[in-house]
């Protein structure tokens, strides 16, 4: 085996070996990422105004006031004069030391507000790239805008509907209304919707 041969032989283990580290950083660098999760208990508030973008938004029912962000950044969450507000969401930079990671998918941040189920007086949702879900939650006045997600309400209790998705199906307890539905728009329960791009799923 000549040097040259042997330089060659050296250089390869090197990189494989740094490989190997890299590798096992990275799961565990991934491990502590996929793990993080903030939680804050918040006063009482009967509405709701959130302009936030890049997460899913989830409104739920749950024994307490609160707000639960995963995966991302506690953004500011704040409850003045019986109002959450939250504001466009900086979602955590994180650079994986795994080379594999490039071509994955990271999942995306998600913003979880919990709330007991009381009535809602009012309820403004912007998001401008992430899904919508809400289940449970009495709502008086609801007013959501999407750009780019799904928006899914289950067992909501609206009166009346008007729904407008620009790219997608506006479905309605299983029926599909092309891109348009409106239903009792002068109700004093409204909920009024326009998505994008997504659609728009009424159980």
């Amino acid at each position: 085996m000549n040097k040259k041969s042997l330089q060659i032989e050296i250089v390869i283990v090197l990189i494989l070996m740094l490989s190997l580290v890299f590798l096992l950083l990275g799961r565990q660098s991934n491990k502590a990422y996929a793990s993080k999760q903030n939680q804050v208990i918040t006063p009482k508030f009967t509405k709701i105004d959130a302009d936030v973008s890049n997460v899913n938004i989830k409104v739920q029912e749950g024994s307490n006031y609160e707000v639960i962000f995963k995966r991302c950044k506690k953004i500011d969450a704040k409850v003045e004069k019986n109002t959450l507000y939250l504001k466009k969401a900086e979602t955590s930079i994180h650079i994986s030391m795994n080379i594999f990671d490039l071509f994955k998918r990271k999942a995306k941040p998600i913003i979880i507000i919990v709330l007991p189920k009381k009535e809602l007086a009012d309820m403004s949702v912007t998001n401008s790239n992430g899904s919508i879900k809400i289940r449970d939650i009495v709502v008086n006045q609801g007013e959501i805008d999407s750009s780019n997600g799904d928006i899914v309400i289950e067992h909501g209790n609206a009166q009346g509907y008007d729904l407008l998705t620009s790219n997608g199906h506006v479905i309605v307890n299983g029926k599909d209304n092309g891109n348009y539905y409106e239903n009792n728009s002068d109700a004093n329960r409204l909920l009024s919707i326009t998505n994008s791009n997504g659609n728009i799923v009424i159980n």
